[in-house]
């Protein structure tokens, strides 16, 4: 059982603080952050192509893409194509 005892005001502010333990990004964060990088080198009206390795779904690499650039502060125009993905970078 636990053992409770009372403190004063005093003793209760000046209570040992704990180091914060240093945040652990999740798999998602850290994917999240690469189509980040992917993107910050293009800026406003380039055009990119992007080449999906075996195993990506388009749709997948698409919306972390969306995500990503909307997070950057801009948006992507996506031109309808087969294999490749392709799009504009675009202002807000």
């Amino acid at each position: 059982m636990p053992k409770l005892s009372a403190l004063s005001k005093d003793e209760f502010n000046t209570a040992p603080k704990l180091k914060a333990k240093p945040k652990r990004l999740s798999k998602r964060e850290i994917v999240h952050r690469r189509y980040c990088r992917y993107l910050e080198p293009f800026a406003k009206g380039a055009y990119v192509e992007v080449t999906m390795t075996a195993g990506e779904k388009r749709q997948t690499v698409k919306n972390r893409f969306v995500k990503a650039a909307e997070d950057l502060g801009f948006t992507l125009k996506f031109k309808r194509t087969r294999g490749k993905l392709r799009f504009e970078v675009k202002s807000k």
